[in-house]
């Protein structure tokens, strides 16, 4: 059950606490997250608390979550998904195919959920607000990522190699990049590998493939030097990179 919140301005979610401007978006996250399910539905899992009202999906479940069933690999970098259509998204990171176009600008993106995200920078919606200081946010990786960094200060990433913590996954994977030598974003105009897909974007934008030569100015250039790695989870317009579009 959702509760209406702040003289019925906002929507909260009373099981996660989550917080949203718009009812859409409150009975969309109730539909299809965890929220929905409180173990009670008739086919409980015995190795979480999470229950389904078919078997055929708790069989899926415990495949996926529980056994770790990864079937579909990647021809180009080795990584593993429990869909086919998972697979067929991530290997648009290697190819560089962005089929989801933006109607208002040039831009394009790897999946449909990346370009609705998008498609609210130029609507100005911002449906999903913080309940610590009610800031609203175009995504819920941009929200998440404002709590943990400014409210609850949370860094649950942990490297295994040097132990530096960070509050995204992501974060994490595009750093432990760095110790594997594992460089899975390649530019499609020269071939050349990155960590990660800044680290890419800021080639394409600095550097002429064609030409062999630096478009950026010359003030930047000293500091950008040696920084491949470097990530900081904010795109230029102040939003989160989701998840979803590194996969």
């Amino acid at each position: 059950m959702c509760l209406s919140i702040t003289g019925g301005d906002s929507f909260a979610c009373d099981r996660c606490g989550k917080v949203f401007a718009y009812k859409y978006y409150r009975d969309k996250h109730l539909k299809y997250t965890r929220c929905v399910d409180q173990g009670d539905r008739k086919y409980p899992c015995h190795l979480c608390n999470r229950s389904f009202e078919k078997r055929d999906r708790l069989r899926i479940h415990i495949l996926h979550v529980h056994e770790k069933h990864r079937p579909h690999q990647c021809s180009q970098c080795g990584k593993r998904f429990s869909q086919s259509s998972s697979l067929n998204k991530h290997l648009r990171v290697h190819s560089g195919e962005r089929p989801y176009k933006c109607p208002y600008c040039i831009k394009a993106f790897t999946a449909s959920s990346i370009l609705r995200t998008h498609i609210r920078q130029h609507s100005g919606e911002k449906p999903f607000k913080c309940r610590h200081c009610g800031k609203a946010f175009a995504s819920h990786a941009a929200h998440d990522s404002h709590v943990r960094r400014t409210h609850t200060k949370e860094k649950p990433c942990v490297c295994e190699f040097c132990g530096k913590a960070f509050a995204q996954s992501y974060e994490l994977k595009f750093h432990m990049n760095m110790h594997t030598g594992e460089k899975p974003y390649t530019c499609e105009k020269c071939g050349r590998g990155f960590s990660s897909p800044s680290s890419r974007d800021r080639h394409r934008s600095n550097f002429d493939c064609t030409t062999r030569k630096n478009r950026a100015p010359k003030m930047m250039r000293k500091g950008s030097e040696g920084n491949e790695g470097d990530f900081n989870g904010i795109d230029g317009e102040g939003f989160a990179v989701e998840e979803e579009q590194v996969k």
